[in-house]
């Protein structure tokens, strides 16, 4: 594939991924899970709020939400204390399903975007 190719198709992949929506992130850190993109950086990267079932991630404590923002899950959902910086080739799906409603939950998840 051509570069000039490929830089076309990411540049129309940056312009489609928006900043507070909730997509699958495939990195080799984080596989799989959904994310919250909380900012847009000029170099091209993202950085994102990871969702999660797990009560820890790589040693760490991760953070309970109230309430879990995936419509018809009832188990405990948690966000990871670190912001993950993501390329925009490692973002999959858009869930427009997933939404926070509760608002401890997005002083929560806005706490760790910074």
């Amino acid at each position: 594939m051509d570069i000039n190719k490929a830089r076309e198709n990411l540049d129309k992949k940056m312009r489609v991924i928006r900043q507070g929506d909730f997509y699958s992130i495939n990195t080799i850190r984080v596989k799989g899970h959904k994310g919250k993109v909380t900012k847009k950086n000029k170099n091209g990267d993202l950085e994102a709020v990871i969702l999660t079932h797990a009560e820890y991630t790589r040693g760490n404590k991760n953070i309970p939400l109230e309430e879990n923002p995936e419509e018809g899950h009832t188990e405990q959902a948690y966000i990871v204390r670190q912001k993950e910086i993501v390329s925009p080739k490692h973002v999959g799906k858009h869930h427009k399903n997933i939404q926070v409603k509760n608002k401890s939950d997005k002083s929560k998840i806005r706490h760790v975007a910074k």
